[in-house]
């Protein structure tokens, strides 16, 4: 499986994290292995084999393991957040007209738009189908699957709300910072909360570390998607996997657009609205506007307010008791903000 730290396979995170990674990946293919017969389980399958970052069933694990609970029995929510984070994936593409998702073909562009709409649907109710295998690991369990299902549930209601924000924003003359981290910590920041708070759940947090995972969660989530908005415009499309400058070509408003729009020019403003009204030599287009950004500060702004942001999450769990689960939380955040891909 890809995720940020095989970069370090030496590390002391890595080697903590080898069976995180390997319990958490077997899960997730035995739940598609079920429906082995299934055409649209083959679609789910040729998306999560891309690979991905699985840093929320990763979370989902910690935070589990953080308040004293065996990861093993948080598996099953684990696969389920990620199930829906996939489903979001293809969903994603579909609206921003993306063409690679992970250095392969978007589902939609691959297996085309009808059936990879029917794939977003069965993941999300294979996820509810994981989160009801909880009972498996854990004993007396209906009450706990049920919270379980209703924090996965806000998760997603939160998250739709996210991407509709998104699109709105799109569409209005100015835009301020504000509603960019809105839209973050709605749309990225709801399902790393919900695998955060699940997993604490599940290991038998109280109610004040769950909310110490709430908080850390949305300020992973803000630093997380404004670290992916940046490489979306400065990225290396072999290293990030999917289109460079998509944004743009969406006319989507992210911290550094809703920057430079208020920092620029009248100029440079008609320029950036120029560019953003092109549809063609979206290389050109990406050169040009990270000009523009680079002149604003607008890039050193999101990677400072990124950071801060990451810093931020790094605080909340630091009340947690010392284990190693806390010192992996810990570091995850600065992870996500220095990553490449």
């Amino acid at each position: 499986m890809k995720t940020p730290f095989r970069k370090q396979p030496n590390s002391s995170i890595y080697n903590f994290l080898s069976d995180y990674i390997f319990y958490s990946q077997k899960e997730l293919e035995k739940i598609l292995a079920e429906d082995s017969d299934s055409q649209l389980a083959k679609i789910c399958e040729y998306i999560i084999k891309a690979g991905g970052k699985r840093l929320r069933p990763l979370l989902t694990l910690l935070a589990c393991e953080a308040v004293g609970g065996h990861y093993k029995r948080a598996l099953p929510v684990s696969v389920a957040i990620e199930l829906a984070h996939t489903l979001g994936i293809i969903q994603d593409d579909i609206f921003d007209q993306a063409t690679m998702r992970r250095g392969v073909k978007a589902v939609h562009i691959a297996w085309g738009m009808p059936k990879a709409i029917l794939a977003s649907d069965y993941l999300f109710l294979k996820m509810v189908e994981s989160i009801l295998k909880l009972s498996n690991y854990n004993e007396n369990s209906m009450e706990l699957t049920l919270k379980i299902l209703e924090i996965v549930v806000k998760a997603g209601l939160e998250a739709i709300e996210g991407e509709y924000l998104d699109l709105q924003l799109s569409k209005k003359d100015e835009v301020t910072i504000e509603e960019c981290i809105l839209v973050a910590e709605k749309k990225t920041g709801a399902f790393i909360k919900a695998a955060l708070e699940a997993g604490a759940l599940i290991g038998g947090a109280t109610e004040k570390e769950v909310q110490v995972f709430r908080e850390y969660g949305k300020n992973v989530g803000i630093a997380y998607q404004i670290t992916d908005d940046l490489l979306g415009l400065t990225g290396n499309l072999s290293l990030v996997g999917k289109d460079i400058g998509v944004d743009l070509t969406n006319k989507r408003i992210t911290v550094v657009m809703a920057h430079a729009l208020q920092n620029s020019t009248l100029q440079d403003k008609k320029e950036i609205m120029e560019i953003m009204e092109l549809n063609e030599q979206k290389g050109k287009l990406v050169k040009n506007m990270v000009e523009i950004f680079e002149k604003t500060g607008s890039i050193n702004f999101a990677q400072k307010l990124a950071f801060e942001y990451a810093e931020k999450a790094v605080k909340y769990v630091e009340v947690l008791k010392p284990t190693q689960a806390r010192e992996v939380l810990k570091a995850i955040p600065i992870i996500v903000v220095k990553r490449k891909w």
